[in-house]
Order: C-alpha cells, then structure tokens, then sequence
C-alpha cells in the first residue's frame, strides 16, 4: 500500500512530463533503428535489399508490441511483420530468452507472405531480464538469384 508521500511524488511526476525529453529519446530511438537498417544495406550482397531496399527493421517491447520501425522501412512488410514478429515472440515464454540468442525464422504464413523473407530477432537485455526485441525482416536473395541464373534448380519440371 502506498503511503500518501509516495502517491503525491507519483502524480508530481505524471504533472512533470517534459515532451522535449520524450522527443529527444524518440529520435534517439528511431536513430539506433536507422544505424541497423543502414548496416543491413551497407553489408548487402544483393541490389534487392541495398539498392530497392526490400527489408525492414524494428524494436518491440517485451510482449512484441511494436515500438519503432525504421524510417526508410519497407510498408507492405511493416504490418505483416510486427504482428509476426509478436506472435515469434509471444511463442517463447519470456524467462526462457537467453543473452545472445538469435532467431532465424522463414514462414511466410507468419511473416510478409513471401517464401523468400526471412526474419531475424533477437532478445534485448536490460539487468538480464529481457525488455524488449529487435528484428528484421528481408529478402532471403539467395533463392531468387538462383533461380534467375538455372531456374531448373528450384524448378525441375518447367521448360
């Protein structure tokens, strides 16, 4: 039970909220999603994710509740993925994420409906608990390429 000290410094902090801070933090954050969404186009082999920018990169809370995508990210596989990613999430219980894991999942029933996208996430640790995901979305090329240059490869029976 609260004593009546601690409920004032509980409603003098709700009366103190500073939206100049709050924006400084938000652009801090949708940053640190732009610099993985940058590294993710830096290090791309393939012109479909550097150059047409076929991915997309969050962060969500600890229940998969999406927080920030990043700015450049691709909208058709926003929507699909944040509530892929939660489910991703959510299928794991919270105490079981490990520091350094890291997720690889290709389900296109799950993710963007493409057979080709594959996920990446990872747990984020704040004092060893985990608090929150990042994640990415892209184009596996690997697939795609293939098939341009020996399309019997993936597909035997055609021409």
């Amino acid at each position: 039970m609260q004593n009546d000290s601690e409920k004032h410094n509980i409603q003098n902090s709700k009366s103190k909220f500073d939206p100049i801070t709050l924006e400084i933090l938000w652009r801090r954050l949708v940053s640190i999603v732009d610099e993985a969404d940058a590294s993710v186009a830096r290090t791309a082999f393939s012109s479909l994710l550097r150059d047409a920018h076929d991915y997309t990169c969050m962060f969500t809370d600890s229940r998969g509740q999406e927080l920030v995508q990043g700015t450049f990210c691709t909208p058709g596989q926003a929507g699909a993925m944040a509530l892929g990613v939660k489910a991703l999430i959510n299928s794991i219980a919270l105490d079981a994420y490990q520091p350094g894991d890291v997720f690889i999942v290709n389900d296109p029933w799950l993710l963007a409906g493409h057979l080709n996208d594959v996920c990446v996430m990872s747990p984020i640790f704040y004092r060893e608990r985990p608090v929150a995901f990042t994640a990415c979305v892209l184009l596996f090329c690997f697939y795609s390429q293939l098939a341009t240059r020996n399309s019997k490869l993936l597909f035997p029976d055609s021409g």
